[in-house]
């Protein structure tokens, strides 16, 4: 993880179906989502990272929207300034 990220919160995101903790980074407006440790152990839950400009999300380090739209949606209910 890229240092200078603060810590915001932890949610949870659904990923093949399965419930995944992530932790919540952020610095200024770029976002950063690192997945806990899953007991199932051949799934491998994607590290996000998120940027927001100009008023649109951008989700990169999955191809599954559905996951994006989760991502966005939990970001966008957060409210979080930008530092």
């Amino acid at each position: 993880m890229t240092t200078g990220f603060h810590f915001v919160t932890h949610t949870v995101l659904f990923v093949e179906g399965q419930p995944v903790g992530y932790k919540i980074f952020q610095e200024g407006d770029e976002f950063f989502l690192e997945p806990a440790e899953v007991p199932d152990h051949s799934m491998h839950p994607p590290s996000l990272t998120v940027m927001h400009e100009r008023d649109q999300w951008s989700v990169h380090g999955t191809l599954s929207q559905d996951l994006k739209d989760q991502v966005i949606e939990d970001l966008s209910a957060l409210s979080v300034p930008a530092t």
